[in-house]
């Protein structure tokens, strides 16, 4: 799917959870499946090489566990499943062989302490070379999309956050507001904190590449973001209709 294809599109966030669905597992991504929406999701690097699927670095906030994830093996991680479900965290390679091109997927790279970056890129672009469908990558780390951008012919989008974050969010939204990152970067699309959603940078950007925009939780802010961006990240509401 080229850029210029990103319109329109309802992109389930982590998946849709339900019940005792959780976000970034298999029954999350089976649900959007049979809804045929695309799915977003992040993957974490284990200290034994292996990608993960799930979206914090520690797992105090779903399993109660205060570790970092990437301080696990895999086979550590399988033995453990979310509260009251008999879900685990998933692998990379299993979440792409679910899917196989059946919707888009948008693939976000989180950050590792494990390895260098690039080694680190580099193990995701040869699990993604078995998998010959639509898919885009994002990354808040602008040394993981730089090096996409430079290495591969994915389509790799910059993610960035809202003004008031702390540390290295900060400092990339006070440097969006000179569109200094964008015009160097020079990323295929950006996905954005629906709060910077009609900055001038964003919608500058806009006028050459597509905006996706996260995360929605109600239909009236959904109304709200449509004339500003190309795409969007929804929550489960949409999916109860």
């Amino acid at each position: 799917m080229g850029v210029s294809n990103f319109k329109n599109l309802i992109i389930a966030h982590r998946g849709i959870q339900k019940d005792e669905i959780m976000e970034n597992t298999i029954p999350a991504f089976i649900l959007a499946l049979q809804k045929k929406v695309p799915i977003e999701f992040d993957i974490h690097l284990l200290k034994d090489g292996n990608l993960v699927v799930y979206h914090d670095s520690n797992l105090k906030r779903l399993f109660g566990i205060n570790r970092e994830i990437n301080s696990y093996t895999y086979s550590e991680l399988k033995k453990l499943t979310f509260p009251h479900t008999n879900s685990h965290i998933p692998l990379f390679s299993d979440v792409l062989d679910l899917v196989k091109g059946k919707v888009f997927l948008v693939i976000e790279i989180k950050r590792t302490k494990i390895l260098n970056y690039r080694k680190y890129c580099q193990k995701i672009v040869d699990v993604l070379e078995t998998y010959p469908y639509d898919f885009v990558i994002q990354s808040f780390d602008i040394k993981i999309v730089h090096w996409f951008l430079k290495h591969t012919d994915i389509p790799t989008g910059l993610l960035i956050s809202h003004p008031f974050g702390r540390n290295w969010i900060t400092l990339y939204s006070k440097l969006m507001n000179t569109n200094l990152i964008l015009s160097i970067l020079k990323p295929h699309f950006i996905s954005v904190n629906y709060r910077i959603l009609s900055s001038k940078a964003v919608q500058s950007f806009r006028k050459r590449g597509p905006v996706f925009v996260w995360t929605i939780q109600d239909k009236s802010q959904l109304e709200k973001v449509k004339p500003f961006a190309d795409s969007y990240f929804v929550g489960d509401f949409y999916f109860k209709k």
